[in-house]
């Protein structure tokens, strides 16, 4: 309704087949920031929602994650993955915050006409990127192959098995035999 004061939505749910239902709640005012609580207890930020109520939305718009670029297909994931495992947002938020603080080095150091910058500061912003990425990497592999294998069965029983779809995950900078531990793909990346 234009001309509000304000708009309030809510969502209550159960959780893992428990009775004890969970009320999220959104207000947004007209001015001002918007209010989320949980049963009623604000929450700080949105970060602190994600994971409380499980959802992917999946609609025809959607088809883009195939015909699409790479992009729209790591959004997805980073999605998903953030509601099932809060240390993925966790590793995500940091590589990206690594990602933006070693660019805006590399603009200084361009901007001040300086072919040189701290090699300390460029070595922590990679070691940073290095372990969050070989994390990220891990669970995005981990989370295509269950994906993968749930699609194979559903196709099969479609399908009469006639049809045998697959899905993978690569990345540009490791492989799957490079997550045989997570620190040989921390070193791959920070080489």
């Amino acid at each position: 309704r234009f001309g509000e004061s304000e708009a309030s939505l809510s969502l209550d749910f159960t959780r893992d087949e428990s009775e004890r239902i969970t009320t999220l709640t959104a207000t947004i005012p007209s001015q001002g920031k918007k209010v989320i609580t949980r049963n009623g207890a604000k929450l700080s930020s949105l970060k602190e929602m994600i994971g409380t109520f499980r959802a992917v939305l999946f609609c025809p718009a959607h088809l883009t994650l195939v015909s699409g670029g790479p992009a729209l297909r790591r959004s997805f994931m980073d999605i998903a993955l953030s509601q099932l495992y809060p240390a993925y947002l966790d590793s995500l938020s940091r590589y990206n915050r690594a990602l933006l603080q070693r660019n805006a080095l590399i603009k200084k150091a361009q901007g001040s006409g300086k072919s040189a910058f701290d090699t300390m500061i460029w070595d922590t912003y990679a070691e940073q990127m290095a372990t969050y990425g070989a994390d990220i990497f891990a669970r995005r592999l981990e989370y295509m192959e269950k994906l993968s294998k749930s699609i194979e069965e559903l196709f099969s029983e479609m399908t009469l098995g006639a049809e045998k779809p697959s899905l993978s995950y690569r990345s540009s900078a490791l492989t799957d035999s490079d997550e045989e531990t997570k620190e040989a793909g921390k070193a791959k990346l920070y080489e």
